[in-house]
């Protein structure tokens, strides 16, 4: 267990990287499966612009992530500042920045 427990928090510190993202974008773990993408974007729309939410689903269930892209890396920046750690639906959600592939110097 305690070998398990130490593999997943190495992973964690891993930046996350995706190829569906163009834009400057969040990273939003550990949502509730009831969470909406209106939800979402009430709740990120205070740190700006945000041009597209994502909740990750298979099928009609949602796997607890999602991403927020923005339209500027400084409100991307703020969004992860301002939501890490906080409370969303009675969860404590982890924000990070996501790293493009498709361009190593984004964000």
């Amino acid at each position: 267990y305690h070998a398990e427990y130490g593999a997943q928090k190495k992973l964690q510190k891993e930046p996350i990287m995706s190829e569906e993202v163009s834009g400057p974008t969040v990273f939003v773990g550990n949502l509730s499966f009831n969470t909406t993408e209106d939800d979402l974007r009430n709740a990120f729309a205070q740190y700006g612009n945000i041009r597209t939410v994502n909740i990750k689903s298979r099928g009609n269930r949602s796997l607890g992530y999602a991403f927020v892209e923005y339209e500027s890396t400084e409100d991307a920046n703020s969004a992860v500042q301002g939501m890490d750690e906080q409370l969303l639906n009675d969860r404590v959600i982890k924000v990070e920045l996501v790293k493009s592939k498709g361009n190593v110097n984004r964000v």
